[in-house]
């Protein structure tokens, strides 16, 4: 009870020096209610192991090649995962050695030295099946050794939520997501969530820190007996108990806490450096706003495939009220999913922890407001790893969206003086474009503390990549924290244009034709079943699927999902479409070579003619959303008739066939590209003139100035046109 005890009643504050990097984050309803709190702890047990290895070393010069001086087998017999217990008093492990833990069960295996032994509190991972292998591996040195395993720490089982007052209606309907900013808190059974302060540290609830030890991420699907699958080792990261500012839990409306995790053993890497995207928290939460999200990782009842439970599942529902520091939604939650955030879906704003269950027909699922003052104190004070000292200089940089094409780009950076002076020539931008390698040019110093970085003349499309590097003392600094899996990006363009965004919640202008058995074509939530997505690809609810109905798959057919009629003869020549699709055929899965396809074909004539792009089968992704995106010039061209279509079916019908498409999206970039200088020399001459005229002698489409797909007196209209107005 020591941690629970230390951390339930007061906020534990940083010194001066949180002061420095403190970040700004947001703001809260606070009642007393009898409303149950959601976490949901793993049943586990303790398995006696308790094995020492007595004196260890590997003689020799140093420098010589590892080996493994030491293993040992530990089980759990029956156990759906195990982790191994070291004794933290007899267990010693010199620089020149260091553990590996291995699962039989999947091969996945944890690396451990003395810093992230102690970090992971003289623990391993979490790590599937009953039966680990330890083994102390060695370089030759004069070190010895001694590791002491205590015992095994096992569970397994499915815990299934009563779903009283906590899902708001007569069905859950959450739905299975991958939002990379959202984490599985063990053993206690909770969620936490990356946010974007200083050092991508996280939330929670405050009653699920009393056993808080390690987060997850890219939790995989449970059993079909509903037991939860860990993580890999690899996106296991331990919580730092230094860094744990929590008031325990106080009911609803006062329920909080923010901590960081150590770098992950084996990647050297935080958490926020690999997962790359944090929430952004709103100044305080609203009195009333639109639907709120709930993402986090609870457990399931009757009606819902057990494998979903206590993986990542999300749902939208409306919100309710603002009463002090407590808000309330009606968006489906269940045990697991304390902690997780309370999302505006309005804004995109974490507005705060969600907490308790309560939902009815009136009235809300939970949480505490991100406004509540001591939650705020924290954030402005972190401590232990959500604390990084700030030694020597502090770097500021903008995050760019767009940068001119065809020239080299400046933009100001301000690097100050916190404790010690920059070194001189220490300041450096570094770059990658298209995902090149990265390279470096000096700042400019134009006095003070201010500085231009400079990229060079990119082609319009491109993306680079960029940070800012300097030195103090030799002690570096890098901005943006994390740089460069964590880096800022910008695309060189005058403007995106989109033509079309279409996410399906509604589809004006779509037609489904064709002769089906059932199964045809239309507007739902994908049900996951047999072969079909799981959700939808951009999180949004719909897409066009192959029978909405849960088990409805195509019979028959073909069905055809049609788009309207879309003028794109003002969108830009470099325009794109993109769409993602999901395609399933079990006799394809099962290599009996169905011929069924899903084809997906492009017109620019209202349909008179129709090109392909691509025709899909099992191989080519199948069961997985994929996004496509093709350079629409390169197969039609762009008038005011172009449609596209999709086609499918099980015809005859002897397979399950699924399909679904979202996303649908065309836009191009403004380059401030001149089409008027078609010879390209920089300059509106009458060489200009007689390219034009040529062009359009040969027939050749850079001519149809109007985009009608064909050469007319139009398009000498429009060319002079363009020519007086200038470039």
């Amino acid at each position: 009870m020591e941690k629970l005890n230390r951390v339930s009643k007061n906020v534990r504050r940083g010194g001066t020096a949180a002061a420095l990097i403190a970040c700004v984050c947001g703001g809260v309803l606070s009642t007393a209610s009898v409303a149950s709190a959601q976490a949901d702890p793993l049943q586990q047990y303790d398995v006696p192991n308790r094995l020492d290895s007595g004196p260890l070393a590997l003689p020799g010069a140093p420098g010589g090649f590892e080996e493994v001086i030491y293993s040992a087998t530990l089980q759990a017999p029956g156990a759906g995962w195990s982790r191994v217990r070291f004794d933290a008093q007899a267990t010693a492990l010199p620089s020149n050695m260091r553990l590996r833990i291995t699962s039989l069960k999947d091969n996945h295996d944890q690396h451990l030295n003395a810093q992230s032994l102690r970090q992971w509190k003289h623990s391993s991972a979490y790590f599937n099946g009953d039966t680990l292998l330890v083994e102390v591996l060695a370089t030759p040195g004069e070190g010895v050794g001694h590791v002491v395993i205590d015992h095994l720490t096992a569970g397994s089982g499915f815990t299934q939520s009563a779903g009283f007052d906590s899902i708001c209606g007569p069905t859950d309907d959450r739905m299975p997501s991958a939002d990379p900013r959202n984490a599985r808190l063990l053993p206690v059974g909770c969620t936490a969530w990356l946010i974007d302060d200083c050092a991508k540290c996280f939330l929670t609830a405050g009653h699920c820190t009393f056993s808080a030890d390690v987060v997850e991420f890219n939790v995989p699907m449970s059993t079909s007996s509903g037991s939860i699958v860990m993580a890999a080792p690899e996106d296991q990261y331990p919580v730092d108990d230094d860094s744990m500012q929590s008031n325990g839990g106080q009911g609803i409306g006062d329920d909080w806490a923010y901590f960081g995790t150590h770098p992950n053993s084996d990647t050297g890497l935080t958490a926020g450096a690999v997962q790359g995207e944090f929430y952004r928290l709103a100044p305080a939460a609203p009195t009333a706003t639109g639907d709120i999200r709930i993402t986090g990782y609870g457990t399931t009842g009757s009606g819902v495939p057990r494998e979903w439970n206590q993986i990542q599942k999300t749902h939208l529902g409306p919100f309710v009220e603002k009463d002090g520091f407590g808000i309330s939604y009606q968006t489906d939650t269940s045990g697991g999913n304390s902690g997780s955030p309370v999302l505006d879906e309005t804004t995109g704003l974490a507005i705060g922890i969600h907490t308790h269950a309560g939902c009815s027909t009136t009235s809300g699922n939970n949480g505490t407001a991100i406004d509540h003052g001591d939650l705020q104190d924290a954030l402005a004070n972190p401590i232990g790893v959500c604390c990084p000292p700030i030694l020597g200089i502090e770097i500021t940089l903008p995050d760019l969206d767009l940068v001119d094409p065809g020239s080299p780009q400046s933009f100001g950076v301000t690097i100050v003086e916190v404790d010690g002076p920059l070194d001189p020539g220490s300041a450096e931008l570094f770059y990658s474009v298209a995902g090149g390698a990265y390279e470096s040019s000096p700042l400019v110093a134009l006095g003070g503390d201010q500085f231009e970085a400079t990229f060079p003349a990119l082609d319009c499309g491109q993306v680079v990549e960029y940070y800012v590097r300097a030195t103090s003392d030799g002690r570096e600094t890098i901005e943006p924290f994390g740089a460069p899996a964590v880096g800022y990006d910008a695309l060189a363009a005058n403007a995106v244009v989109t033509a079309i965004n279409q996410n399906f919640q509604s589809a004006p202008g779509w037609t489904v034709t064709g002769d089906v058995l059932e199964g045809g074509w239309e507007l739902g939530e994908p049900d996951g079943f047999r072969g079909s997505a799981s959700a939808d690809f951009d999180g949004s609810g719909n897409a066009f699927v192959t029978g909405s109905d849960r088990g409805e798959d195509l019979d028959g057919g073909p069905t055809v999902l049609t788009s309207p009629v879309l003028d794109l003869s003002g969108v830009p020549g470099n325009a794109v479409l993109s769409y993602a699709r999901w395609f399933s055929n079990d006799d394809q899965r099962a290599g009996i070579g169905d011929q069924d396809r899903l084809v997906i074909e492009i017109t620019d004539d209202a349909g008179a003619r129709w090109t392909t792009l691509e025709t899909v089968d099992q191989s080519m992704g199948g069961d997985a959303w994929t996004n496509m995106r093709w350079t629409m010039a390169d197969h039609i061209s762009l008038t005011s008739q172009v449609q596209v279509r999709f086609t499918v079916m099980d015809n005859p019908n002897d397979s399950v066939m699924e399909a679904a498409i979202d996303a649908f999206i065309i836009e191009g970039l403004d380059c401030g590209e001149c089409r008027a200088d078609i010879d390209g020399d920089g300059a509106l001459t009458i060489f200009d003139f007689l390219a034009f005229q040529s062009a359009f002698d040969m027939g050749d489409l850079r001519a149809d100035f109007d985009g009608d797909g064909s050469l007319t007196l139009f398009d000498f209209l429009e060319f002079q046109s363009e020519f007086d107005t200038g470039c």
